[in-house]
C-alpha cells in the first residue's frame, strides 16, 4: 500500500505503540526488498562511483559491495531482534497482475522524470533499481549470496529468493498460517499492506506477540544517522495499537481490513473524497463504531464481503460526496496559491497546475461583487466524460466490489485468487454510483461473482518485460522478449500524461500508459512467428 501519511498519523496519535527493545523474539522475517533499497543507500555505497552501463567487471564489483552491504546489514537487523534461531527471508518473486500494472507505471514515471530533468537521481550517474525486480541478473546474485548467508548460519535460516512467486510479505503470512507460528515474531519492513496482514495473520494464528521492526526514522524521527552514528531501530506493537484502534479478534480485525480497502491500496485506488492523507483513517473507525453498534458487517465471519452492507456505506458516503467533492477541489486551488512547501521540487506541483478537476466546478461572481466557486449542476455526467472517459459505470462498480472480495481473499489465503484480475481504472466509482449499482444487484449478499479462474502462470523474466521502460532494457536478457518494443512501440511510449484527478502532487500521480498482460506480450510474439 505505501501511504506514508498511514503510518505518520496512527504514529502521531498513538506515540505509545513504539518502543526500542523486543525480548525473547523466536522467528524474525523479513519483507526484503526494502531492505534492499535501504542498502543503495548506506554510506559504505554512496562512496562508491557507480560504473558506466557497459563496464561489466566494474559493475559486478559494485553489485558484490551492494551484496556485502545486504548481508552486513541482514545480521545487523538480526542482532536487533535479539539473535533468534529462526529467521525467514521473503524476496518478492513474480507478483499478481494488479501489482505488476503499478510497478509499471511507477517505472515509466521514474524514468520520465529523469529524462525531464526532475529527478533528483538525473544530476549524476546511479545503479539502475529496476535491477531489483524478478528476472534480472542482480537478483539471481542476490539469491545466491542469500542462500550464502543462509547456510553459513545454520539450520534455523530459510530463504524464499525472487524465483519463487509471491510478494514477500504475503510469502511471509502463508509461512506464519501455515505453521501456526508462535511465540514472538519480529517482522522487518514496513508498508501499509504489512501493517494491515500482521494484525489479521496475528488473529488468524492466534498469536498476539507479532511485531513489526524497522528503521527509526521510518517510524517519523526527522533524520537519519550520520555515518558515523549506529543505525537506531524500533519496534511497533501491533497487539497495542489493536486496543488503541479499538478493534479486537478476527471479525473486527477483517472488517477493519476491508473498510481499510475502501481508502485505497496496491489493487484499488483511492477516491476523490475518501482518503487516507485527510480523514480517511477516522472515516474507517466512525463506520467501524457504527458496525459494533448494529452487528451488521461488512465482512462475516467467513470472510464474504455482504454488499448490502457496502450498498448502507455507499449510501452514507454519498449523501455527503458534493460537499467532500467540493471541500477537496477548494483545498487544492489553496494549495496551488501557496505553491510546493520548502524543499519540495517544482515539478511536484504540476498537478496544481494541471487543475483537472476544472470540468467539474464553475466560477463567477455574485450579487454582492464576491467571487464564488461551486460545483456545476451536472458535475457527476462531467466526472464520468473527463475524469473517467469511455468508461463502462456498470462494469466499472462491477468491477470495484469484485476487487473489494479478490483483496479480502489475498489477504487471509481464504481461497485462491485471480492473478491476472487488475482494476481497470485509475479512479473508482463515486460513491452514489456504487449505491445505485448495489441497489440494483440487491438480492445476493457477497461480492463473488462466480470463479474467474486463477489466472496465467507469468515467469520471472516475462513480468521484467512487462514493468520495464527502456531505458532498463538492457536488463531484459531473453532474447525473445527483447524484440517487443520493436513489435509493439505503441506499448513503451516516450511521452505521455499524469492521471492528477483530486492529487495535489506528482508523487500522487501515475503514468498514464497502455498496460501489458502476459497474455499480450505473448499473442505480439507469436505474430511475429
Amino acid at each position: 500500500m505505501g501511504i506514508p501519511s498511514y503510518f505518520r498519523k496512527i504514529i502521531q496519535r498513538y506515540p505509545g505503540i513504539l518502543c526500542q527493545r523486543v525480548s525473547d523474539c523466536s522467528l524474525l522475517c523479513f519483507d526484503f526488498n526494502c531492505l534492499v533499497y535501504r542498502c543503495i543507500r548506506a554510506p559504505s555505497m554512496l562512496a562508491l562511483e557507480v560504473p558506466e552501463v557497459g563496464h561489466g567487471e566494474a559493475m559486478d564489483a559494485w553489485e558484490a559491495g551492494l551484496l556485502r552491504e545486504v548481508c552486513r546489514t541482514v545480521k545487523e537487523v538480526w542482532a536487533e531482534a535479539g539473535r533468534p534461531r529462526q529467521v525467514y527471508i521473503a524476496v518478492d518473486g513474480v507478483v499478481p497482475m494488479a501489482k505488476i500494472r503499478q510497478q509499471r507505471v511507477r517505472r515509466f514515471k521514474s524514468a520520465y522524470l529523469r529524462r525531464m530533468g526532475t529527478n533528483s537521481e538525473s544530476s549524476h550517474r546511479s545503479w539502475d533499481t529496476n535491477s531489483i525486480t524478478p528476472g534480472t541478473a542482480f537478483m539471481d546474485k542476490l539469491g545466491r549470496e542469500l542462500h550464502r548467508l543462509a547456510k553459513e548460519q545454520g539450520r534455523g535460516w530459510i530463504v524464499s529468493a525472487s524465483d519463487e512467486p509471491g510478494e514477500g510479505e504475503h510469502k511471509i503470512m502463508s509461512r506464519l498460517r501455515d505453521n501456526r507460528a508462535s511465540g514472538t515474531i519480529c517482522i522487518y519492513g514496513l508498508d501499509a499492506d504489512l501493517i494491515l496482514l500482521s494484525m489479521l495473520t496475528g488473529e488468524m494464528i492466534s498469536n498476539e506477540n507479532l511485531w513489526l521492526l524497522r528503521e527509526k526514522q521510518e517510524f517519523g524521527a526527522p533524520v537519519a544517522p550520520r555515518p558515523d552514528e549506529k543505525q537506531e531501530y524500533t519496534f511497533m506493537n501491533l497487539e497495542e495499537f489493536k486496543l488503541r484502534v479499538g478493534v479486537k479478534g478476527v471479525n473486527e480485525v477483517l472488517n477493519y481490513v476491508g473498510l481499510m480497502s475502501l481508502m485505497g491500496n496496491d489493487f484499488l485506488p483511492h477516491s476523490m473524497t475518501h482518503k487516507l492523507n485527510d480523514d480517511g483513517h477516522e472515516c474507517v473507525l466512525s463506520e467501524l463504531r457504527a458496525m459494533k453498534g448494529s452487528g451488521r458487517w461488512l465482512v462475516d465471519a467467513g470472510g464474504q464481503l455482504q454488499t448490502n452492507v457496502l450498498l448502507t456505506i455507499c449510501a452514507s458516503w454519498a449523501r455527503e460526496e458534493e460537499g467532500r467533492m467540493m471541500h477537496m477541489i477548494r483545498k487544492k486551488r489553496e494549495q496551488a496559491g501557496r505553491g510546493v512547501g520548502k524543499g519540495m521540487d517544482a515539478s511536484e506541483g504540476l498537478p496544481l497546475q494541471w487543475n483537472v478537476e476544472k470540468v467539474m466546478v464553475e466560477v463567477g461572481t455574485s450579487s454582492n461583487s464576491e467571487n464564488f466557486i461551486q460545483l456545476k449542476e451536472g458535475w457527476r455526467t462531467e466526472y464520468w466524460n473527463w475524469i473517467h472517459p469511455f468508461a463502462d459505470r456498470v462494469h466499472l462498480c462491477s468491477e470495484y466490489v469484485y476487487g473489494l472480495q479478490w483483496i479480502l481473499d489475498y489477504y487471509t489465503g481464504q481461497a485462491p485468487i485471480n492473478t491476472s484480475w487488475m482494476f481497470p481504472s485509475w479512479i473508482p466509482p463515486l460513491w452514489s454510483d456504487l449505491a445505485l449499482f448495489l441497489k440494483k444487484a440487491e438480492g445476493g449478499n457477497s461480492g463473488k461473482e462466480g470463479v474467474r479462474g486463477v489466472g496465467a502462470v507469468i515467469q520471472p523474466a516475462e513480468q521484467l518485460a512487462m514493468v520495464l521502460p527502456l531505458e532498463s532494457w538492457g536488463l531484459i536478457r531473453d532474447k525473445n522478449l527483447r524484440r517487443l518494443p520493436a513489435l509493439a512501440p505503441q506499448m513503451w511510449p516516450l511521452n505521455y500524461s499524469f492521471f492528477s484527478a483530486g492529487r495535489k502532487w506528482l508523487w500522487e500521480c501515475e503514468a498514464r500508459i497502455p498496460v501489458l498482460t502476459a497474455e499480450r506480450a505473448r499473442e505480439i510474439l507469436k505474430g511475429a512467428e
